[in-house]
């Protein structure tokens, strides 16, 4: 079974940005805080954030002091946010940009003495705040019909809900130029892009796929909309919120199934639906493509691959530096690679929930084993370390305890006291010292300072081999970050659930894009430059056509239509370090070391 992903998937730009300031808020830990009402209409979504700690706002209640409160994406009355800053409370106002210059216009029109129509759901809280500024010179209406029923206002001002459906605005503005054609009658279009965008993908979809699958929260109008779109061409068509919704045999007979999603709908939420549409489709597989499938399936989720991985890349960055890794020094890469993956993995299987539930299935259904893999592996490693030589011990030992440090969080210095300039220091030392970072920096530490205390000495203890190792383990520090960086930002796609800031959530997809092709750039030069010098052989142009050149495609991948991560994700993004083994092989048999 095909799955058809909607170019469009995750948070619109109000949205995200109401969500990172909640997030923002309770991360930082100040006081309190409230929503007035729900932020965004996704009760998942919500749900997450009450769990964090954030508690509904009721207007007229007693606030402690300390407070902050956050104004839904959908915007506020001005009368009730007047009176919600009269409380003292600090208050961050999340509505959509999209909605702020809607609101603008309509107090601006209604000032200017327009009736102000607006066509949209009459409760809706975005059309209550709307309302709101025209200050008496509203009105909202829902059905062509009612435009018959309303006065003969001189001077008209038509607007759109920002997420009404746009063939239907079309509709609207007709019958509400024909009904005021006598008098002042303007209709400036206000259906933002982002809705425009899904309605036309929910129609293509219709057409390509059997089913279609509108994964969405049950309040939201959008993700009604985009529903009953994908419904008009006669494919079946169902909207939920949790992949336990799909009916039973919902999914018989289909080839193909499209998949799209509300404005307000996570990726996290999309992507626990667009797995177990996989899996269910997994399952009816048969042949020796899906069993070998499944068999990769099985050495990615077990961490497995990523473990061999590690050895492979090893092994060839020790014969850029002109020397054979010891058999024993693969088996140690392997193991600590292994173990730290594991461990690591399972004690964070909770927010892999949300991030990459096929994982988290798969550590949750067999945690028992794969925990007493991991504790295994790590002896082994330790083993492993005290045959390379008691240093080799020493070093290993240091580094598991340094691992075990990787959970716990660099030192806030939040608080109303701190200065700007302050908080940006301790922001940036946190951004610095995060697990992308850190994990990238220990392993180039690992791969480099373990063979070079290796007994009996792999290369000549000299002036000339400390500065090929420490070219080598600048090259590796590069290719691990950004590894680590590429799968950061799909974690940031993830919408920051791991409450854990990293340089790729703190740049943004935009600029995060930029800054990686920049640091593949300066890697590509860093292995020129090490070859030049004579700080690593010839095989060191090999890394220079497979690591960056192999991470810049899967930018390129990852930058394109709908991509959900999983473990094709993984198995391609680790798969460098197999490449990179795979040419030192090939450069050694048809080349030569010398």
């Amino acid at each position: 079974m095909e799955i058809l992903l909607a170019k469009s998937l995750g948070y619109c730009l109000g949205v995200r940005r109401a969500m990172n300031l909640a997030f923002t808020a309770l991360r930082r830990g100040s006081g309190p805080v409230y929503s007035v009402g729900p932020l965004i209409h996704n009760q998942a979504a919500f749900d997450l954030l009450e769990k964090k700690g954030m508690s509904p706002y009721e207007e007229g209640m007693d606030l402690p002091e300390g407070a902050v409160v956050i104004i839904r994406a959908h915007g506020l009355p001005p009368e009730k946010e007047l009176a919600l800053r009269k409380t003292g409370a600090r208050v961050v106002d999340a509505t959509c940009p999209k909605v702020k210059a809607l609101q603008r216009l309509v107090e601006r029109e209604a000032d200017n003495g327009r009736q102000v129509l607006i066509w949209g759901q009459g409760k809706h809280p975005e059309v209550e705040g709307l309302l709101g500024y025209a200050k008496g010179h509203g009105v909202a209406f829902s059905e062509p019909g009612e435009l018959g029923r309303l006065p003969n206002y001189g001077k008209v001002l038509l607007v759109a809900q920002t997420t009404q459906d746009q063939d239907g605005w079309e509709v609207m503005k007709e019958r509400a130029r024909e009904r005021y054609a006598k008098g002042d009658f303007i209709a400036i279009p206000t259906i933002c892009e982002a809705t425009i965008s899904r309605q036309r993908e929910a129609k293509a979809l219709s057409k390509e796929a059997d089913a279609v699958v509108v994964v969405g929260g049950k309040d939201s109008g959008n993700t009604k909309r985009l529903l009953s779109i994908a419904s008009m061409g006669g494919k079946k068509a169902i909207a939920v919120e949790d992949p336990g919704e799909l009916p039973p045999g919902f999914l018989d007979g289909c080839g193909r199934v499209g998949l799209i999603a509300g404005a307000s709908s996570p990726n996290w939420q999309i992507r626990m639906v667009a797995q177990a549409l996989s899996a269910s489709g997994r399952d009816l597989e048969r042949g020796p493509g899906a069993y070998l499938s499944r068999f990769f399936r099985a050495l990615v989720l077990s961490n497995i691959y990523v473990g061999l991985g590690c050895g492979v890349f090893g092994w060839a960055m020790a014969k850029a530096m002109g020397f054979t890794l010891p058999g024993i020094l693969f088996c140690l890469f392997a193991y600590f690679s292994l173990a730290n993956h594991l461990l690591h993995g399972f004690a964070d299987r909770a927010s892999s929930r949300f991030n990459d539930p096929d994982r988290a299935a798969f550590l949750f259904k067999y945690g028992k084993p794969l925990v007493l893999l991991g504790v295994m592996c790590a002896l082994l490693a330790q083993t492993a370390a005290w045959a390379a030589g008691w240093k080799c011990l020493a070093c290993l030992l240091l580094f598991s305890a340094l691992s075990l440090g990787l959970a716990l969080s660099f030192p806030k210095f939040g608080g109303s006291g701190l200065a700007g300039w302050r908080k940006s220091v301790a922001r940036l030392g946190e951004l610095s010292f995060n697990k992308t970072t850190k994990v990238s920096l220990g392993w180039a530490l690992l791969l480099t300072v373990i063979p070079w205390l290796h007994e009996p000495p792999l290369a000549a203890r000299d002036k000339a081999s400390l500065i090929s190792f420490t070219a080598a383990g600048i090259a590796i520090f590069l290719q691990l970050f950004s590894r680590n960086f590429l799968m950061d930002m799909l974690d940031a796609m993830g919408d920051r659930v791991f409450e854990r800031e990293t340089p790729a959530s703190f740049l943004g997809h935009r600029k995060a894009r930029r800054f990686l092709v920049g640091l593949l750039a300066l890697w590509a030069l860093c292995l020129a430059l090490f070859f030049s010098l004579g700080a690593l052989n010839q095989m060191a142009l090999l890394l220079i056509v497979s690591g960056p050149v192999y991470n810049g495609l899967v930018l390129r991948r990852l930058s394109g239509r709908g991509v959900l991560g999983g473990f094709g994700f993984d198995l391609l993004v680790d798969g460098q370090f197999f490449l990179s083994g795979l040419l030192a092989l090939l450069w050694g048999l048809f080349v030569g070391w010398a």
